[in-house]
């Protein structure tokens, strides 16, 4: 190869690296602007919502996400790494496992509770277009997977393991989104109590597998 060559080469691989470091920035500001639409329409914000919170067009969008199930993936992602980073620091420093999962289940509320229009959005856009989202991620499912099965079989290895720890995310999942629901109504309890009772549930219904 020739200098020239070689120098074209260079050029070249440094305009590239340019670009992916401005799309992949670029992605990220627009998921920002997808978060910040879905706090002001609420859970279902339309594209046309989207692109003018991003100050931008909905072709703008689908040139950097292929469709609208690629920008929701996107920002379950991100919203699921926000979950894991939280709960690894509340369990960073609590020994206890039941004091432990009593923080994580309380931590969790507290997400919940402070944007639900976010956890409105993530489960309601699991299907669009015939095309699925994943949600839970599976990076979210394996991270929290790990901390509960350190909480509740740490001296068991058994190949049921990860099934159950994907049973206990889904009941807590299911019961956070009945508690929310029914804030507004007679039925409203307090975010410490129904963290109390259901980390109650969580734990005795766990202790089959360290018997």
């Amino acid at each position: 190869m020739t200098s020239a060559t070689s120098t074209a080469a260079a050029d070249r691989d440094g305009r590239d690296a340019r670009w992916d470091s401005h799309r992949a920035q670029r992605r990220e500001e627009l998921v920002d602007a997808t978060l910040r639409a879905i706090r002001r329409h609420g859970g279902s914000p339309s594209m046309d919502e989207i692109a003018e919170m991003a100050g931008t067009s909905k072709p703008v969008l689908y040139r950097y996400f292929d469709d609208q199930a690629g920008l929701y993936s996107a920002v379950a992602q991100r919203i699921d790494t926000t979950i894991v980073a939280r709960t690894m620091q509340t369990v960073h420093d609590v020994d206890d496992p039941h004091a432990r999962l009593t923080a994580m289940v309380s931590d969790y509320l507290d997400l919940l509770e402070s944007d639900p229009e976010i956890y409105r959005f993530l489960e309601q856009k699991t299907l669009l277009d015939g095309r699925f989202v994943e949600y839970p991620t599976r990076e979210l499912m394996s991270a929290i997977s790990a901390v509960l099965s350190d909480l509740f079989a740490s001296e068991i290895n058994r190949p049921t393991t990860p099934m159950l720890m994907a049973g206990i995310i889904s009941l807590m999942r299911t019961a956070a989104d009945q508690w929310l629901q029914a804030r507004d109504t007679e039925f409203a309890v307090s975010r410490d109590q129904f963290a109390q009772d259901l980390t109650a549930v969580l734990w005795s219904g766990a202790s089959g597998m360290v018997s």
